[in-house]
C-alpha cells in the first residue's frame, strides 16, 4: 500500500490478527501520552531491556514528548490499539 506523505498524520487502518483480535493501526497523537506512559509502566523488566538495550525504568518528560509529538517528516510514529 502506498501512502502519500502528506496524509501520514491521518493514517489509520483496521486489521484482524490471526487470533481474531481486532486492532487499529494509526498515527500517534499528543493525546496518546498518558496511554503510552501506562503501556511503558506495564512492560516487564526483560521486555524493557530488549526494547531499550538496558534496564530502563522510566521515561523522561522529553522522551514522552518526543514520542508523541512527531513531525511526520523526519520522524513517523504509528501505534497499534487493541480492541477489547
Amino acid at each position: 500500500m502506498y501512502i502519500q506523505i502528506n496524509d501520514i498524520k491521518n493514517y489509520s487502518a483496521q486489521e484482524g490478527l490471526k487470533n481474531d483480535v481486532r486492532v487499529a493501526i494509526r498515527a500517534i497523537l499528543p493525546d496518546d501520552r498518558d496511554a503510552l506512559l501506562k503501556a511503558f509502566k506495564g512492560l516487564e523488566e526483560r521486555s524493557l531491556y530488549y526494547r531499550f538495550f538496558w534496564p530502563k525504568t522510566k521515561l523522561s518528560e522529553k522522551e514522552l514528548t518526543d514520542a508523541v509529538e512527531v513531525d511526520f517528516v523526519k520522524t513517523v510514529a504509528l501505534i497499534t490499539c487493541v480492541s477489547h
